[in-house]
């Protein structure tokens, strides 16, 4: 599983356009996906802290749930992450 949480560390020195090509290696969305949501004002920090939830798999469905809503603006960085795939 990805490191997402080094990801989350590095994304502060990155540019938008590394942060979208290294996201976009280690998940199946796509560049132009990615940089939607930044461009709708998403952070990068909060995309990752997302994924990470998302991926982890060692959590029950409920833990998830109750993480995600933990993140400043987690339910929103989902849902767009979820607009972009359906």
């Amino acid at each position: 599983m990805p490191d997402f949480k080094k990801l989350a560390q590095d994304a502060a020195a990155e540019t938008d356009a590394q942060f979208v090509s290294r996201v976009s290696d280690l998940t199946r969305m796509r560049s132009t996906e990615l940089q939607k949501l930044l461009d709708e004002g998403m952070k990068r920090e909060d995309i990752v802290a997302v994924l990470d939830v998302v991926k982890a798999a060692g959590l029950s469905n409920q833990q998830k749930a109750k993480n995600l809503a933990s993140i400043g603006k987690g339910l929103e960085v989902l849902v767009g992450i979820a607009s972009k795939l359906i």
